[in-house]
């Protein structure tokens, strides 16, 4: 359960939060499952958050510094991302459809399971990521940095994923479109 005090913090200007955090760098704040849709965290200090189940619906986070944070079964649909640093941080289930995170870090970071249909991902780092079942339909990774075959093998994507140079397509994606 979030912390009243942090969702509290949360809700006033970024700059605000940004000077709270860099005052007390020993605090993890925690804003698991709070309703946070909609909000202004650009270039916001998240790293090292609890953000698990947290409602990020509609933000602005470009630029935001979430290394090393839970956002896991949190919801960033249609949340912009853009160049923001998400290296390390849990994303499991997150739902991230729609989602641009184009110039994002996510290297180290485990999106077993998250969901990023149609996401913008061009120019994102995928270095030593973990997209096990990571639901990759309709999302263009064809300028994506640091994506491999065994990542690809593992995630779950179709003929409207577009893949790099050099990646192909695995079997599995076909057998699963072909019994759509």
């Amino acid at each position: 359960m979030a912390n009243p005090e942090h969702v509290r913090r949360a809700g006033y200007a970024i700059a605000i939060w940004n000077r709270w955090r860099d005052e007390n760098p020993d605090v993890a704040p925690d804003l698991s499952g709070a309703n946070l849709s909609a909000g202004l965290y650009r270039n916001g200090k998240l790293f090292g958050a609890n953000l698990s189940g947290t409602d990020f619906r509609r933000s602005n986070m470009r630029e935001a510094d979430l290394h090393a944070s839970n956002l896991s079964k949190a919801d960033l649909s249609k949340t912009n991302l853009s160049k923001a640093n998400l290296d390390e941080t849990n994303l499991t289930s997150a739902e991230l459809a729609k989602a641009v995170l184009n110039g994002a870090t996510l290297r180290a970071a485990d999106l077993s399971g998250a969901d990023l249909e149609k996401a913008d991902l061009s120019g994102a780092d995928l270095t030593g990521a973990m997209l096990r079942a990571t639901k990759l339909t309709k999302t263009n990774l064809e300028t994506v940095q640091g994506l491999t075959q065994a990542q690809v093998d593992e995630a779950l994507g179709d003929d409207t994923t577009d893949l790099p140079a050099g990646i192909r397509r695995p079997d599995a994606w076909r057998k699963a479109a072909g019994n759509a």
